[in-house]
């Protein structure tokens, strides 16, 4: 008796278990405005660091790219901590909203200030 393993039907069965969503990166859930998307949505999520007064934030998107910015404690809020695109800050009452490389996050000002000590 011989059993044929390599069956069109079970490879697509295989295939089909392989689908669906995948789950955020790490991090705290946030708003984000992807390139090309007109909306805002819930899909991306942020990190943050501190090490001594340095405070980082990491911006994840969906597909796991993401952005690495530092805090500036200054009037700029935040700069980009590696790569060529510089983040640009609009400032609103409670929140930021930060663009880099094509993308726009929602950021609260707290997250963002960086706190004293470590």
């Amino acid at each position: 008796m011989c059993l044929r393993i390599s069956s069109p039907l079970a490879l697509l069965g295989l295939l089909a278990a392989c689908g669906g969503d995948s789950p955020l990166p790490p991090g705290d859930p946030i708003d984000c405005r992807l390139a090309g998307q007109d909306l805002f949505g819930g899909d991306c999520t942020v990190e943050v660091s501190q090490s001594g007064n340095e405070r980082l934030i990491v911006l994840w998107n969906p597909d796991g790219s993401f952005h690495r910015l530092r805090a500036t404690g200054d009037e700029r809020w935040l700069e980009t901590a590696d790569g060529a695109e510089q983040a640009r800050v609009e400032e609103g009452e409670a929140t930021l909203i930060v663009e880099v490389g094509g993308d726009a996050y929602i950021l609260t000002q707290d997250l963002v200030a960086p706190k004293s000590g470590g």
